[in-house]
């Protein structure tokens, strides 16, 4: 097993959890923001 892969990964899920509560919490900044 590839430590860095498991990490991009994780990185990866995180980064996407992370867009997508910001997105929840803030749909009208984020889509004035794009």
């Amino acid at each position: 097993a590839k430590p860095v892969n498991k990490d991009r990964f994780i990185s990866k899920m995180f980064l996407r959890g992370d867009s997508v509560i910001l997105v929840l919490r803030n749909p009208l900044a984020t889509a004035s923001g794009k």
